[in-house]
């Protein structure tokens, strides 16, 4: 009887075991299912990451625009010893803080999450920069259109003043 007993503990402990092997496997199947979506999807951000990182700085170069940010108008958590902030056309994060101690920080160095963040305090900086920026050459490019009218007076003249001398 001992050994009928035996065999039918056995019998469930095979049961009991390749129950646990397909819960086994299937985990292992699931999670190299998740990691491999894991990583598409982390790969895709950081692609648009450097997009976004890219984009921004080109803006900054091609306009000749360093921010320089009060840190009260920023849209982050733990800024209340921030003083300021400036971004370059490096792309690089200065911040500068109450007590006289500055830490910088390239944007490439942020994680996604962390640069949506920090790009979405900074956007409205960037946006009001190239509204002067462009409100310069607007009176630059009218000043200019004047001085344009006003050679085109002189050369009228002055070459209706040499036609009649000959």
């Amino acid at each position: 009887m001992l050994k009928a007993e035996a065999k039918m503990e056995d019998g469930v402990a095979s049961v009991d075991q390749e129950s646990n092997k397909d819960v086994f496997l299937e985990s292992i199947r699931e999670t190299s299912d998740e990691i491999s979506q894991m990583e598409e999807l982390r790969k895709h951000a950081e692609k648009m990451k450097e997009d976004l990182i890219r984009c921004v700085i080109d803006v900054l170069k091609n306009y000749h625009l360093e921010l320089s940010i009060p840190g009260s108008s920023l849209n982050m958590e733990n800024k209340a010893d921030l003083k300021s902030l400036s971004l370059n056309e490096s792309g690089i994060i200065t911040y500068n803080f109450a007590d006289g101690t500055v830490k910088s920080q390239r944007l490439e160095d942020y994680v996604p999450t962390e640069l949506m963040t920090v790009l979405g305090s900074i956007m409205p900086h960037l946006k009001d920069a190239l509204k002067r920026k462009r409100k310069e050459y607007e009176e630059v490019s009218n000043r200019l259109t004047k001085i344009g009218k006003y050679l085109g007076f002189l050369k009228s003249k002055i070459t209706g003043e040499a036609g009649r001398a000959l």
